[in-house]
């Protein structure tokens, strides 16, 4: 990837998170924008390997996310725009940022529960108990619950995830490999 597409995707990243967090939500137009722009990048410069290689990094992206997503954890939007980031990217890229992107989406919701909704916390630990006792999940968040709860801005997670992979591997440095 060269250092043009790869502004363009650190500006489309940051552009998708300052969205998130102003309008708590994640346009269409730009993760359609990103996708589009990137399989176009990439078969361009590779051909039908270039666009096999952006459309299974998009779906790459969008799986990983999909559970999550349907558990209510987070929008459709967080879904589309890692989608848009794995076009980008790449199957393998996708997935190496999405580990970057859940450590850190991790230390921001541990942060927000910690200072923001210290019951929530509780119950989090209450919860992780139940789990690891009875080596199963049973817990569903009533709907005053999930109202309640801290607004995580998904968006945000998923900018800075990639603008570490991106950056990373600009300096030909990865902390997480895939062998």
């Amino acid at each position: 990837m060269d250092t043009h597409f790869s502004t363009f995707l650190l500006t489309a990243v940051f552009a998708a998170a300052l969205c998130d967090v102003i309008q708590q939500k994640i346009p269409n137009s730009l993760n359609l924008g990103l996708v589009v722009c990137s399989i176009g990048y990439h078969t361009l410069h590779a051909g039908i390997p270039g666009f096999i290689f952006s459309l299974s990094g998009m779906a790459v992206g969008i799986v990983v996310l999909f559970i999550p997503f349907a558990m209510g954890g987070m929008g459709a939007g967080d879904v589309k725009l890692m989608g848009a980031v794995g076009a980008a990217l790449g199957p393998r890229g996708a997935f190496i940022s999405f580990m970057y992107i859940a450590l850190l989406g991790g230390v921001w919701a541990l942060y927000l529960l910690i200072t923001k909704d210290r019951k929530a916390l509780g119950r989090l630990v209450t919860d992780l108990k139940a789990v690891f006792l009875t080596r199963s999940i049973a817990f569903m968040p009533t709907p005053i619950q999930r109202k309640n709860a801290p607004r995580i801005c998904y968006g945000v997670a998923i900018a800075l995830g990639t603008m570490l992979y991106v950056s990373l591997d600009f300096f030909g440095r990865q902390i997480l490999t895939l062998q």
